[in-house]
């Protein structure tokens, strides 16, 4: 959804706080917090201006943590760092 422009509300279980940097593009709540869930999104349906701050920063961070060229980059210039240390290091 952050890449829709959508603020998001998730639990901080597993691997969703990895894509959600909280407060500035969604919210991470305690996992079993139905409370503070619904607390958040009461949030967020209430302020429309930090709806579409905080949407446009997830669609932001998406482009460019997720998308696929950058992904590549990132891992081609791992993958160059390693083969060096390893060439430095023979």
């Amino acid at each position: 959804m952050p890449a829709c422009e959508l603020p998001v509300v998730v639990s901080d279980a597993g691997g969703l706080p990895e894509v959600v940097v909280d407060g500035k593009t969604g919210y991470i709540v305690p996992r079993n917090n139905p409370e503070e869930a619904a607390n958040k999104i009461e949030i967020l349906v209430n302020d429309e201006y930090l709806r579409r701050q905080m949407g446009e920063a997830g669609r932001k961070f998406v482009l460019e943590n997720y998308e696929w060229k950058s992904n590549a980059d990132k891992m081609e210039k791992l993958y160059q760092e390693v083969a060096d240390t390893y060439r430095r290091e023979r």
